[in-house]
């Protein structure tokens, strides 16, 4: 009987051995091909212009300085991250530890609000360029900023504690990037009054087109991308990361790795439009912020930001760049003096 059984599991053996043999051969087969596609990816990305796409996104940038007028309207949402609030308890807890704490009036501890944006600029022939930019949270804060072309008001009315005033500003002491609540455009330094930032400096912060390299191609958020990467010189052990589509050369993502290769930013732009002929402006944008603990790298913040308007070379009425002064309002007036002054004063503005 003991031959019998032996016979008996010998086809047993010799079809193991054939699965094991087969393993091992489609594990080598997938491991060529694998390393097929990366000596293809690498030949391909060996022949991308990095250079050129960089110097491609930073002009998709430039028609914002160019057009006549400008309106755009958005409505953004904030989200903060549990790990995120409870850090900034604890920051508030060792700078103020006697002060009580009051989740109601620190908008950094709550997970969540909505706010609104506006911004407007407006050049007519012979004139300087005039600005708006307006920010509105409900319940927390409503600010509203106008270059008139000679002078810088603002309006600023806080909710909780309460305070309502305007100041007046030389607009020549006055530097406006304007679009800072906004991913787009950061390709690039966009200065839109006083002096412009110089192209060392901006190279210094943001990179030089030469010093970028195409790392990788990949979707980002749906969208087939190079990847590209830049060490700025201002920004030493850190690494600017782009993501550029293939088909259109915009930016859709933007975001900057610490030394150890965590995120400490990520801003991103989605559904490009063309707002007039040449102006691709992206409809849907947000922003996500990161700290880093030790060894773990934790988010800290969303912004969630969704463009409801965008309007170019309309004609934009005179009242947009207007300050309208409230009677009571304290003003205070830094071009001559520092402390406030009667809001009378603003009767003949």
């Amino acid at each position: 009987m003991e031959p019998m059984a032996n016979n008996k599991s010998r086809p047993r053996k010799t079809a193991y051995r054939l699965l094991i043999w087969l393993g091992v051969f489609l594990i080598v087969l997938a491991a060529v091909f694998r390393t097929i596609k990366t000596i293809r990816t690498n030949r391909e990305l060996a022949g991308i212009d990095a250079p050129g796409l960089v110097r491609a996104v930073r002009q998709s940038e430039n028609w914002i300085h160019d057009v006549n007028s400008l309106l755009i309207r958005v409505n953004s949402t904030w989200t903060k991250t549990p790990e995120g609030i409870a850090a900034y308890r604890k920051e508030l807890k060792q700078q103020y530890p006697n002060k009580k704490i009051d989740p109601n009036r620190d908008w950094g501890l709550k997970s969540g609000f909505t706010d609104s944006l506006e911004f407007a600029v407006r050049q007519k022939p012979g004139e300087k360029k005039c600005l708006r930019l307006l920010r509105d949270t409900p319940g927390r804060m409503r600010l509203l900023e106008i270059f008139s072309g000679k002078e810088h008001f603002s309006y600023n009315k806080y909710f909780t504690p309460p305070n309502e005033f305007y100041l007046i500003n030389d607009a020549n002491n006055i530097a406006c990037e304007l679009f800072l609540d906004m991913s787009w455009p950061r390709a690039q330094a966009h200065v839109f009054w006083s002096a412009p930032i110089s192209n060392e400096q901006m190279l210094n912060e943001w990179g030089p087109a030469e010093g970028f390299a195409c790392v990788g191609r990949e979707a980002y958020r749906g969208v087939d991308c190079y990847v590209l990467e830049c060490e700025p010189p201002a920004f030493r052990g850190r690494v600017r990361r782009w993501y550029v589509g293939i088909k259109d050369c915009l930016l859709y993502g933007n975001m900057l790795l610490d030394s150890g290769g965590g995120k400490t930013f990520e801003y991103w732009t989605l559904d490009y439009k063309e707002v007039a002929p040449g102006c691709w402006y992206p409809m849907t944008q947000g922003c996500e912020l990161y700290n880093r603990k030790w060894l773990t790298v934790y988010q800290d913040s969303r912004r969630d930001l969704k463009v409801t308007e965008v309007r170019v070379n309309e004609q934009l009425p005179d009242e947009l760049f207007e300050m309208q002064f409230e009677p009571g309002v304290r003003v205070i007036d830094e071009r001559i003096n520092p402390s406030p002054i009667n809001s009378s004063a603003a009767e003949q503005h």
